[in-house]
């Protein structure tokens, strides 16, 4: 059965309608190009009798690419940059990451890496 689940999981992967082309950089990595499934939803949260509605990214990683993503690893799509927050959750048969990320401005990010490792090389 893993076969069988894991070929499904690669044509959905695939699929140019669900799929999609992504950059994964783990905080203080390499960027690693990545095919992710991202998902926009708006998302409850009670507070008390409240109940407030957010807007969440939630993104699909396969395992196969990305064996252990962090909270603070980035995923840039088309430009836009997102930054993993909290543990992301593997499924069941430990296939795939889901990670709820936060939007970030990429030019912030980007200074933020930078600022980093700005010492690296000396400089």
């Amino acid at each position: 059965m893993p076969d069988a689940l894991s070929a499904a999981l690669a044509a959905l992967f695939a699929d140019p309608n669900i799929g999609r082309d992504a950059v994964y950089i783990a905080d203080g990595g390499a960027p690693v190009l990545v095919r992710i499934v991202a998902r926009r939803a708006d998302a409850p949260t009670s507070f008390g009798d409240a109940q407030l509605w957010s807007e969440t990214t939630r993104i699909d990683l396969r395992v196969a690419e990305v064996p252990a993503p962090r909270p603070g690893d980035r995923i840039e799509i088309e430009g836009d940059a997102f930054l993993i927050q909290g543990e992301p959750i593997r499924d069941r048969e430990r296939l795939v990451w889901t990670a709820t990320c936060a939007w970030r401005d990429r030019s912030e990010t980007e200074a933020r890496h930078r600022s980093r490792h700005c010492c690296d090389d000396g400089g």
